[in-house]
């Protein structure tokens, strides 16, 4: 980086929050050459927008390697990291990559345990003091398990059960602590004793486990604040139609390859106009146009099923979608019928895009007629190398376009910034997936 860069950096405005960020930062720093002796080297009078700027150009393991030389360097790089990779997920157990989990513990924002957890390992957690999201998977809770991480458990605003070890007597203590939960995550048996508690601020239920009708209508009583649902299957909303539940957001994972006794499109047209929810979003969908009559459908994600292979997929008009999502690889999506470039067409109103494995002539359709588009998730790309220049040209001719941010993986993310020096421009911009803490339901694609 030239002096002139570094100097720009140095000069940069902030907002209160950077400011108060990096005096802290710089107050360590400076507290650490104090202990330890010595002059400050002129490389730690740097602010943090100069190590942002290095940073861009190098690899997660990169950065924390660097973190590894030293304590100041540590919390510089510990900083880039809580802020550019929120979404990163730690496994902490003894099969783990100790070296982050000891060296970066209190930046990591999500984590998973799962029944192979030691003493030493929860130890461990409770120096998680970032923490939004924990997942146990098939852990083992104990009385002693919980004291040892009660200080994360009080302050974490996410938690996934996947059929945890746990007794009923001691899920009272756990629950008591996570009183700061927005979102809980169930896939257990036990559906229905998760369900009797009383959560003060929660926001979000995801459930892949049915519980009882009488389960999910005392929850909702003592828990009028949730205002998002999520069903694994479709036919999970057989157990609460006569439910009094006023949503906002009705999630499906997995819509289709499943048989209903019933028809599910007259049944959630009707939960829709009697106020039982907002906006839907399903996922796994390969079914046929009774979509076009869904309503208040925002979100759909595309997949090609099982036990109809030999169906084409063929998208109906949907004005009112906001999310899109193709969670095949778009060479066999094409081989089935379908057609990408009608889609803009189909779908006017789109904002958001996941689409897997896709070309540029994928892409281009989007970029050049979805007007409202701000947002395209790539998982893979063939060539690895977006040109983003080509994009933004074509993005320029379509009138009140808005600007589209690409989110990628770490290693398109760094090709293409290699490539292109320049990954923020006028109409196109590229990030890395991990620093993606969306707004939208892209649960339709990952988890259970």
């Amino acid at each position: 980086m030239s002096q002139r860069n570094i100097m720009e950096c140095n000069s940069r405005p902030q907002n209160s929050e950077q400011n108060q960020n990096e005096i802290a930062i710089a107050r360590k720093i400076q507290w650490y050459f104090q202990l330890y002796g010595g002059p400050q080297p002129e490389v730690f009078k740097l602010n943090t927008h100069c190590w942002d700027k290095i940073f861009d150009w190098l690899s997660m393991e990169d950065v924390l390697s660097f973190g590894r030389t030293c304590k100041a360097f540590n919390w510089v790089a510990g900083e880039y990291f809580k802020e550019n990779y929120p979404e990163y997920q730690l496994s902490i157990d003894s099969s783990s990559d100790s070296s982050i989990a000891k060296d970066f513990s209190p930046y990591v924002q999500s984590i998973m345990l799962n029944y192979k957890m030691t003493e030493s390992d929860w130890s461990l957690v409770s120096n998680c003091k970032s923490l939004r999201h924990i997942e146990f998977d098939r852990t083992t809770l104990t009385k002693s398990s919980i004291n040892t991480v009660e200080n994360v458990l009080k302050t974490v605003e996410e938690i996934s059960l996947f059929e945890p070890n746990i007794n009923v007597s001691v899920y009272g203590d756990f629950h008591k602590l996570c009183a700061k939960l927005k979102r809980l995550d169930i896939y257990d048996d036990k559906v229905d004793v998760f369900l009797s508690q009383k959560y003060p601020v929660l926001e979000r239920l995801r459930l892949y486990t049915d519980p009882s009708g009488d389960g999910l209508n005392t929850f909702f009583q003592m828990n009028s604040n949730v205002r998002n649902l999520t069903f694994r299957f479709a036919d999970s909303i057989r157990n609460i139609r006569d439910c009094n539940i006023n949503l906002d957001d009705l999630t499906i994972k997995i819509f289709s390859d499943r048989y209903y006794d019933f028809n599910i499109f007259d049944v959630l047209n009707q939960l829709y106009q009697c106020g039982f929810y907002k906006h839907l979003h399903i996922g796994g969908w390969n079914e046929d146009h009774q979509l076009a009559g869904l309503q208040g459908l925002v979100t759909l994600y595309v997949q090609i099923g099982t036990v109809h292979e030999r169906r084409n997929v063929m998208l109906p008009p949907l004005p009112d979608l906001k999310e899109l999502g193709f969670i095949a690889n778009m060479t066999k999506l094409r081989n089935k019928g379908l057609n990408v470039t009608e889609i803009p067409n189909l779908c006017t109103n789109l904002q958001r895009l996941y689409i897997c494995e896709p070309s540029v002539d994928d892409i281009l359709p989007f970029i050049r007629r979805s007007q409202r588009l701000v947002e395209i998730e790539i998982d893979e790309f063939e060539g690895k190398v977006i040109d983003i220049t080509a994009l933004n040209k074509e993005r320029k001719k379509l009138n009140g376009a808005r600007k589209v941010t690409f989110y990628v993986s770490e290693d398109i993310y760094l090709a293409t910034k290699w490539a292109t020096k320049d990954i923020n421009l006028s109409l196109i911009e590229i990030r890395r997936s991990e620093s993606y803490a969306g707004k939208f339901a892209h649960t339709l694609r990952c988890g259970w």
